[in-house]
């Protein structure tokens, strides 16, 4: 999510350096103008924690649930950036 993210960014000349500049950049140019919907912008928040929580935290798992819930958002969430940016998956 955060890669497509950051091509959405890219093809509108913004590049942020951060992941937080990321989540940031994309409310602002895709959710608060409403070209994608709000819950997209949450679900980008949601698996961004959820990772750093399996990266970083000492001891955490992501559950079964978990993940399948995040690989569920992201699936939605990586179509939905490409049909808005007419961009092709492969």
């Amino acid at each position: 999510m955060l890669h497509t993210a950051r091509a959405a960014l890219a093809a509108r000349g913004s590049s942020p350096r951060t992941h937080e500049g990321v989540l940031r950049e994309f409310g602002r140019l895709f959710i608060i103008t409403g070209e994608l919907p709000e819950e997209l912008g949450k679900d980008l928040s949601v698996v961004r924690s959820l990772r750093e929580r399996c990266d970083y935290a000492p001891m955490y798992e992501a559950n079964r649930e978990e993940a399948v819930d995040a690989l569920r958002k992201a699936t939605i969430f990586v179509e939905a950036v490409a049909k808005t940016l007419k961009m092709r998956i492969t």
